[in-house]
């Protein structure tokens, strides 16, 4: 029934076009020039919806704690459910807070930023964002490299643990989706163009404008 009305309506489209051509392009003209009237108005609005929606999820998004074990995110909390309560980091491998980098606090476009949890932590007094920044980290694993380009999520916070076995696992199955390998290793470049290859024993801790290099093991031993 469909294709018959179809192939109806081109048919009397051709017919009048063919005795009436004056009079059917003015009509085209004129039910262009209406789609354009109506067409502006409604797009314009759509695209300042659109913006005030993405503001307003900027302003209100809330932040969430994220529990992750194995790489994998088991708990998700937000709102008044966030308390940072021992039993998290006797449950967890990792305990990740997220929230949203708001456009006035923002000098590099990132859109979240991640806090890694410990107990010493309040969520009243987070640490602020790190001044340094990586070029590029590469993990070698499963006889593939993935670089963790954080692009749009800030890591770089003041006492966050960086690359070891607890955050490779979630990192690469987050952004990758695949599981880190038994053995891995990683290299890095810094800011200052420094090569440094780190082996799974290792963890990086960032400081306010460094870093340090420690050993998984021994959170005491510093050896950079």
């Amino acid at each position: 029934m469909i294709t018959l009305w179809v192939i109806a309506s081109y048919l009397t489209k051709k017919l009048c076009d063919y005795m009436f051509p004056e009079q059917m392009n003015r009509f085209y003209f004129k039910a262009g020039f209406f789609a354009i009237k109506i067409y502006t108005p409604i797009y314009l609005t759509g695209v300042q919806f659109v913006k005030a929606f993405n503001m307003f999820q900027e302003r209100y998004e809330k932040p969430t704690i994220l529990c992750i074990t194995n790489g994998k995110v088991i708990n998700k909390l937000t709102g008044p459910d966030m308390q940072l309560l021992p039993t998290f980091f006797e449950e967890y491998d990792l305990v990740l807070y997220k929230e949203r980098v708001h456009a006035e606090n923002n000098n590099n476009n990132y859109k979240y930023q991640f806090t890694r949890l410990d107990k010493g932590y309040s969520l009243a007094n987070l640490p602020p964002p790190s001044e340094v920044h990586f070029v590029d980290i590469t993990v070698f694993t499963n006889d593939q490299k993935y670089s963790l380009d954080f692009g749009l999520n800030n890591f770089y916070v003041e006492g966050n643990i960086l690359c070891d076995k607890a955050f490779l696992e979630w990192y690469l199955r987050t952004f990758f989706k695949v599981d880190l390998g038994v053995s891995y290793r990683l290299t890095i470049m810094d800011a200052n163009i420094n090569f440094i290859s780190m082996e799974a024993s290792k963890q990086i801790v960032i400081k306010k404008d460094g870093y340090d290099i420690i050993t998984s093991a021994n959170t005491n031993e510093w050896l950079t």
